[in-house]
């Protein structure tokens, strides 16, 4: 499935949005107005919440 950080946001769900981008796409092009956390080094490990992993964009994740 194909959503947009902005959808989950709306959709107010009790789910955590980290974002796991680079932090030069981080820099480039930042969630603004989305409640989300940034990860690095494996961090997102010790997150015991529901969460979405943004990656990146652009990709297909699903044939």
């Amino acid at each position: 499935m194909i959503i947009t950080p902005k959808e989950l946001n709306d959709q107010k769900k009790n789910l955590l949005i980290v974002d796991i981008r680079p932090s030069n796409q981080r820099n480039e092009t930042p969630l603004n107005g989305i409640n989300s956390i940034v990860c690095e080094n494996g961090e997102v490990s010790n997150i015991k919440e529901k969460k979405v992993l943004v990656c990146q964009y652009g990709i297909v994740t699903e044939g």
